[in-house]
């Protein structure tokens, strides 16, 4: 982080996973992986916040998780999986936890997992869920929430999606036009989707890591407000310095630069004064204004 520029990271140490390593552990392992982040947290006054873990599959679990991190821990907000099994995030029996997320207005990250789809033939021991599973799983679940009305229904939980939201800012026009197809048509549509794909999705944050490519970054800025852009690293996956080059080289206006490196994120984490924000090469000597 020093090295890159970067004052303040906001951490997400990971899911709760199953034996096979998918998502889908216990209580028990969640609060052992929030109580070590709170540790981070405590060490490091000022250099990190945390995304705490649920057990997703264990609702009630879940709930007490979310009053322990939140009330206990003073989690910044909560990380969970695309899909646990066969189970995307808008299935009916995440929402209580769901619920109670929106009740207390809190932030909720969602990082791609493997689903519970058959293995691809062209995956090997390189060619792996990340290629191109994981944003695809990433679009699924985002349309899993707005068909089951999450989206819609619980304004108030701030969902932010890792990897600039997969592969669905490719395909949210393609829905949009399904209204000129007679197997759809507009009131069909309306019915699944009642304040539109594109409204939906412009309420949602990106996290853009690995995303930062100039094609990717334009589509995203057509869908959604550039409020709505953060910076990530993907680390330890990926070195902090890919992406803080990667956004530089995008030679974004300095007030769009100043939104996406840091500002936005500031504003979302509120109690926090600085935010996962890399330097400018130009103001590498002006650390403590960022």
């Amino acid at each position: 982080m020093d090295e890159n520029g970067i004052d303040l990271a906001i951490g997400y140490a990971g899911p709760v996973a199953a034996s096979d390593g998918r998502a889908g552990g216990g209580a028990s392992q969640a609060r052992r992986i929030n109580e070590f982040s709170a540790e981070i947290v405590r060490k490091h006054p000022g250099r990190f916040g945390m995304f705490a873990s649920l057990p997703m599959l264990d609702p009630e679990a879940s709930l007490q998780e979310i009053a322990y991190a939140a009330d206990e821990l003073g989690a910044d907000g909560f990380g969970v999986s695309t899909s646990y099994g066969n189970a995307w995030l808008g299935d009916t029996r995440f929402t209580p936890v769901l619920e109670e997320l929106n009740r207390r207005g809190s932030i909720l990250y969602v990082h791609p997992v493997d689903s519970g789809c058959a293995t691809h033939g062209y995956e090997s021991g390189t060619i792996t869920g990340p290629w191109l599973e994981w944003p695809t799983n990433t679009a699924r679940t985002i349309l899993s929430l707005m068909v089951n009305h999450v989206i819609r229904d619980l304004p108030d939980i701030r969902f932010v999606f890792c990897h600039a939201g997969g592969v669905m800012p490719m395909v949210v026009n393609r829905i949009a036009g399904f209204t000129g197809w007679p197997v759809i048509g507009p009131e069909r549509l309306k019915e699944i989707i009642p304040d539109g794909i594109g409204s939906q999705f412009a309420r949602l944050y990106f996290d853009m890591a690995q995303a930062l490519a100039p094609e990717t970054f334009q589509i995203l800025q057509e869908l959604v407000p550039t409020s709505h852009l953060m910076f990530g690293t993907d680390w330890d996956n990926f070195p902090m310095s890919h992406s803080v080059e990667r956004l530089e080289a995008l030679h974004l206006d300095p007030e769009s630069y100043e939104a996406v490196a840091g500002g936005n994120a500031r504003l979302l984490f509120g109690r926090h004064s600085l935010a996962a924000m890399p330097v400018p090469p130009h103001e590498q000597d002006r650390q403590d204004v960022v």
